[in-house]
């Protein structure tokens, strides 16, 4: 949900039967972290979303709703040279 606060509305729905969001930081030193201890060393962030659909299929096993992920991975720019 999102909140505009500016003109006293309710929040807004962005997104709906999100399942799962993840973080991964690459560093400048080549390594993946999930918590990065000095944010001035991200260099990229992988960004996983995973969602379902609103209604299960009944031809599908197990709990019968299909999925997607999707990742995105984008390089900081404009950083000082640490």
């Amino acid at each position: 949900m999102r909140e505009d606060r500016t003109d006293g509305g309710d929040p807004q729905i962005i997104a709906e039967y999100i399942e799962n969001l993840q973080f991964r930081y690459t560093l400048n030193d080549g390594s993946e972290k999930d918590f990065p201890n000095n944010p001035d060393t991200i260099e990229m962030i992988s960004i996983t979303v995973t969602a379902r659909a609103e209604r299960p299929d009944p031809k599908l096993s197990g709990d019968g709703y299909r999925r997607r992920s999707l990742t995105s991975t984008i390089k900081i720019r404009n950083l000082e040279a640490s």
